[in-house]
């Protein structure tokens, strides 16, 4: 079975902690996403292989802190691993209690 490797990109999370608006915007997100954050899920066929997402954002207008950079963060997660585990689970026999 392939692995499928899923994603969050998220621009300028600090800045939004703080209470302040990102400076940029995600082009191309999916209709759920807020528009500082991109998803997807990038499908690998086998062990090993290499996938690739392009990004692209766009700055906001009248942007005012242009001294600090725009961090973007990157959050993953091998959705294979996660069902291949709850699979396991499932298929071991209940234990009997030890007293």
């Amino acid at each position: 079975l392939p692995a499928a490797l899923e994603y969050v990109l998220d621009v300028d999370t600090e800045r939004r902690r703080r209470g302040q608006a990102p400076r940029a915007t995600f082009l191309h997100r999916q209709p759920t996403d807020p528009e500082h954050q991109l998803s997807g899920t990038v499908e690998l066929p086998r062990p090993g292989a290499r996938g690739c997402v392009q990004a692209t954002f766009q700055l906001q207008d009248g942007i005012r802190d242009k001294l600090r950079p725009i961090a973007v963060m990157l959050a993953y997660g091998i959705r294979q691993a996660r069902a291949q585990r709850r699979a396991a689970a499932n298929a071991l026999p209940p234990l009997p209690p030890v007293l």
